[in-house]
């Protein structure tokens, strides 16, 4: 044995390539142990629990989890493991029908009521409470999610929210339209112009590939480079709010939100063919309200004329769509809270602002008539 072990060592010290592999695989276990060590004592959990989460080796609902997931038709949904939403996928309710009546609410953030830390303090919650106590055997959902248009909620509603059931179903969409319609690139009717589906592998995808080499290094330097878990979208922004800004294209004045006009149109048929009864929302959008949404255009005044120039058109469709139907069209941009401070930014509101939200639409549902029979 002992001549055996000479013979190799004289082999590897008149072997400049043996030498070097050696070192090579001194220098990667090296490696491979500081990266492990580096995994399980020095990484922060903000980034190695939601790796987990992706890596499936959690799945109990947590904070630490992204409150969104990438989506095939409306680019992202509620992670239902997140605590922002619900075990159901949702902001607020939804699950087995345990009320008499059901009342659905559509929209992005203003429905979602993204300011409030949890589902049950989001406006729909509030108009749940609200109803009850008037005596109304009713469950509301929060179906709104943030950033979404008026393409996203009408998928929202036809491959999720339909199967909700709901006896009602509350609309308040068009914010978010505002911006695919002062783009400074050519306006597309599917909105292409502004997202775009996104053709490179996901974020999430990759790491779990890399995670299966199995060698730590890789599996620590992809961790830390990839962050992954942070939430993904099916879908890439293609036009910004701050590229409409900055263009001096004045095309857009010519623009009309038909897109926004065809998915409302769309969404009432097909709400009235499931039986349920449509209400429109005119959502309460005031771009000076508290601080300048955009202040790094304050002086140039673009982001308010265009803004206000397309909030103002959008909301003018959501009017003339729900009377051209005969709906209830609730006008909450004529909304006042109590107290200013209850507006968090331009037309997001604090917990206390959600409540009284609430009171101010669930009070235009019990004076409608065809809502009311809809509640009884």
């Amino acid at each position: 044995m002992k001549q055996i072990i000479t013979f190799v060592l004289s082999k590897v010290k008149n072997n400049n390539a043996i030498k070097l592999l050696l070192f090579v695989i001194y220098v990667f276990l090296i490696a491979e142990i500081l990266s492990y060590v580096s995994y399980l004592y020095v990484v922060p959990a903000n980034l190695k629990e939601p790796a987990k989460y992706v890596l499936g080796f959690r799945q109990d609902r947590s904070d630490e989890v992204t409150s969104i997931i990438d989506d095939l038709w409306t680019n992202y949904q509620l992670n239902s493991l997140s605590l922002r939403g619900n075990e159901h996928g949702w902001r607020y309710g939804g699950g087995n029908k345990k009320k008499k009546i059901r009342i659905a609410c559509l929209g992005g953030s203003t429905t979602y009521s993204d300011p409030v830390p949890t589902g049950d303090l989001s406006y729909p919650a509030q108009l749940e409470k609200y109803l009850q106590q008037k005596g109304l055997d009713v469950e509301v959902v929060n179906c709104g999610m943030p950033y979404y248009s008026s393409a996203e909620v009408l998928a929202n509603y036809c491959f999720k929210g339909v199967y909700l059931n709901a006896d009602i179903v509350i609309i308040m969409t068009g914010l978010n339209d505002t911006e695919p319609l002062i783009s400074p690139f050519e306006y597309k009717n599917d909105y292409s112009h502004w997202r775009r589906a996104n053709s490179q592998i996901g974020k999430d995808v990759l790491f779990k590939r890399l995670w299966k080499l199995k060698s730590w290094t890789i599996r620590l330097t992809s961790l830390l480079l990839i962050k992954p878990g942070q939430g993904e979208e099916a879908l890439n922004q293609v036009s910004t709010i701050y590229e409409a800004a900055e263009s001096k294209d004045e095309s857009y004045k010519k623009r009309y939100p038909i897109t926004l006009s065809q998915n409302l149109s769309s969404l009432i048929g097909i709400i009235k063919n499931a039986k349920a009864q449509p209400i429109l929302v005119i959502d309460n959008y005031v771009l000076t309200r508290n601080a300048t949404l955009y202040p790094k255009y304050s002086e140039m005044g673009y982001p308010e004329f265009k803004l206000d120039w397309s909030y103002k058109k959008c909301m003018a469709v959501v009017d003339s769509v729900g009377k051209a139907s005969n709906l209830l069209v609730i006008p909450f941009n004529k909304f006042e809270p109590s107290k200013k401070e209850f507006w968090t930014d331009h037309c997001h509101l604090n917990t206390e602002g959600t409540q009284e939200q609430a009171v101010f639409i669930g009070n235009f549902i019990l004076n409608d008539s065809i809502c009311l029979s809809k509640l009884k």
